[in-house]
């Protein structure tokens, strides 16, 4: 029996534990390389490449999902993100990097093995109804400029425009044609507003802005 190597990056050891202990317990081929919080500590403490990793999309460093898979796949690893992240964009980034798969962690524990050995197989795996809808969600296609996104972060915060075009140093019409843009870029995937000052929240909401960490 040819030995599935696999590891794990979460910022929750308890579901680091986890993990292993489902993994080698269900299925004797698997043999756990390492587990760490970040990718850079993975990159240190394994003795070997894996054939998957599994990789959450919201770490404590703060890191971004595109980065750390597209680090995992240079490394030599397959990537199948394992998240409790319902919201599309960072899902859609993750994918679109290179991860070759998506696992809720509400998902049954028999879809984990089956998704990890479809990822070493080279296919493809979303797992679940809900999954795919969010692989699948419009809104995780939009494309939002640095700019466009600091303009709707600020906005989100509740600061007047007055303040956002000091802080930015831009003027309140160039404010406007960032908002503008952005709308654009929603009405292109097929998402239209109501109200336009729905904006920055929506975006919030599917994962293009994340206001937890400032």
């Amino acid at each position: 029996m040819t030995p599935l190597t696999v590891a794990a990056v979460d910022d929750h050891p308890v579901v680091l534990t986890g993990l292993r202990a489902h993994l080698t317990t269900h299925a004797p081929d698997v043999v756990w390389v390492a587990a760490a919080s970040t990718v850079d500590e993975l990159t240190v403490a394994a003795a070997q490449v894996p054939a998957v990793v599994l990789l959450d999309l919201r770490l404590a460093d703060g890191s971004d999902v595109a980065s750390n898979v597209e680090r995992l796949r240079e490394w030599g690893a397959a990537v199948l993100l394992f998240t409790t992240e319902h919201r599309p964009a960072p899902v859609r980034r993750g994918i679109e990097a290179g991860a070759s798969g998506l696992v809720l962690k509400g998902d049954p524990e028999d879809r984990l093995l089956e998704a990890v050995r479809s990822v070493a197989r080279g296919e493809a795996y979303v797992s679940g109804e809900l999954a795919h809808q969010i692989v699948n969600d419009p809104a995780g296609r939009v494309r939002l400029s640095e700019r466009q996104l600091s303009v709707l972060g600020l906005m989100a915060r509740g600061l007047p425009r007055r303040m956002i075009a000091a802080q930015l140093h831009v003027t309140e019409a160039t404010l406007q044609t960032y908002r503008e843009r952005a709308l654009e870029a929603y009405a292109a995937r097929g998402v239209v507003f109501d109200e336009p000052k729905e904006l920055p929240w929506r975006a919030y909401a599917d994962g293009h802005l994340d206001l937890d960490r400032g």
